[in-house]
């Protein structure tokens, strides 16, 4: 009896473990993992888009990629944001924005074929700009997400 007890125990773990690896169309990256999910690649790039030219909102992975001019992220600090995505520069529109509610700040993007929801806060200052961290969730038309850490900075 405890033997069929245990087999049954361990084939009801395996088939647990498969449904959930299956059933999950959600995917976190952290810093150093690849970006990749379910065929959304969130590529770095080093230029600004032409759209962008004084004050912004500028993001990376994080503090080294920041550092390195290496951003995933941008906006125009009004209307309109850029991420890349499959080597593609796709443009943003403002569709909600929460403002600093006690030092946070929440922003809702939306495109064509995507939608991105920021969350950050202010975790410090240089003379006119203010270092943020916190996240950024791309999700597809289809369903699929991919969340990132973001670091950047917001000013003029």
């Amino acid at each position: 009896m405890n033997k069929m007890l245990n087999r049954y125990s361990f084939t009801l773990f395996i088939l647990s473990g498969l449904l959930f690896s299956c059933s999950n169309s959600k995917a976190s990256f952290g810093a150093n993992e690849s970006s990749t999910a379910a065929g959304i690649v969130i590529d770095t790039f080093s230029e600004f888009p032409p759209e962008i030219e004084g004050c912004s909102c500028y993001f990376s992975s994080n503090k080294s990629d920041f550092d390195s001019g290496k951003y995933i992220y941008v906006d125009d600090y009004g209307s309109n944001a850029f991420v890349s995505i499959n080597g593609e520069m796709k443009s943003f529109s403002l569709s909600n924005s929460e403002g600093e509610t006690e030092g946070h700040n929440i922003k809702n993007w939306i495109s064509e074929d995507f939608e991105i929801t920021l969350k950050y806060k202010q975790v410090g200052q240089v003379e006119e700009t203010w270092q943020q961290k916190g996240t950024m969730k791309l999700k597809s038309k289809k369903g699929v997400e991919v969340v990132r850490d973001i670091y950047g900075e917001c000013g003029c």
